[in-house]
């Protein structure tokens, strides 16, 4: 099933603009559609890499958010995020923001009804891809805006430490869910090299070894980057991802 646009024009009515700061947002349309879709009116919502918090739009739809963000600059955003919410739209739902390494702090001693998130999808500071390389060659540099450059941020690390960290936090993701709770994760298949690394599929084998049962999938159509326009025009045989996945988990009762 199809969830979400290729573009996203309304973030700025639930975002403040410092939040572009994060290259690596929550496509408004799907977030909204997923939260109606997985959660009611009452529940408790979490993102345990939360970036600048987008899912704290979840407040003016009548949920409890609380999010977790390693990265100090965009756990500022996110409380910015807050109070811009609060302002404009009157929430009256609590939304919370904590700063530091969500495999240390969860389980939260709270409720969670569904956590909703989206890791980074695959090592996006300092890259070596070859494909980077070739654009330092035409370009003179290989510089991203990456997830951030906390040592611990999960976005710096190889893909293969990236899948076992990223295990772990689902392991702490199953412990803080009530009995039947979701787990939605947005992710999307990467290119290292010319070869895909299939994130959709590592992502189903590691919530399926923390306990997860798979209860639906979908998808968001992606437009193309520019940095993939680049790759297209100056690099042969490249062929840019163009949709992520969306991987709805379920806790057993």
């Amino acid at each position: 099933m199809e969830i979400g646009t290729k573009q996203d024009k309304i973030w700025r009515s639930y975002l403040v603009p410092e939040s572009k700061a994060h290259g690596a947002r929550f496509s408004m349309p799907m977030l909204l559609q997923l939260i109606k879709m997985y959660s009611k009116e009452g529940n408790a919502l979490l993102d345990p890499m939360a970036g600048v918090f987008s899912l704290a739009v979840a407040t003016t739809l009548g949920r409890d958010v609380y999010g977790i963000e390693l990265e100090k600059r965009f756990a500022d955003i996110a409380q910015l995020n807050i109070s811009y919410l609060q302002s404009k739209y009157n929430t009256v739902n609590s939304a919370v923001i904590i700063q530091g390494d969500c495999r240390k702090i969860l389980p939260l001693p709270i409720h969670i009804d569904c956590i909703i998130t989206s890791p980074p999808y695959g090592t996006s500071v300092h890259p070596v891809d070859k494909y980077e390389l070739k654009l330092a060659e035409i370009f003179g540099s290989t510089t991203q805006s990456g997830y951030g450059s906390h040592p611990n941020n999960i976005g710096n690390l190889s893909y293969q430490l990236q899948r076992f960290v990223l295990a772990q936090v689902y392991q702490k993701c199953y412990e803080q869910l009530k009995s039947g709770g979701r787990l939605i994760i947005i992710t999307k298949d990467s290119v290292k090299d010319g070869k895909v690394q299939e994130q959709g599929l590592a992502t189903m084998r590691s919530c399926i070894e923390a306990g997860f049962t798979l209860e639906a999938q979908h998808y968001r159509p992606c437009g193309i980057t520019g940095r993939q326009a680049l790759h297209i025009k100056h690099i042969a045989n490249y062929r840019p991802i163009l949709k992520e996945d969306i991987l709805v988990f379920r806790k057993r009762e």
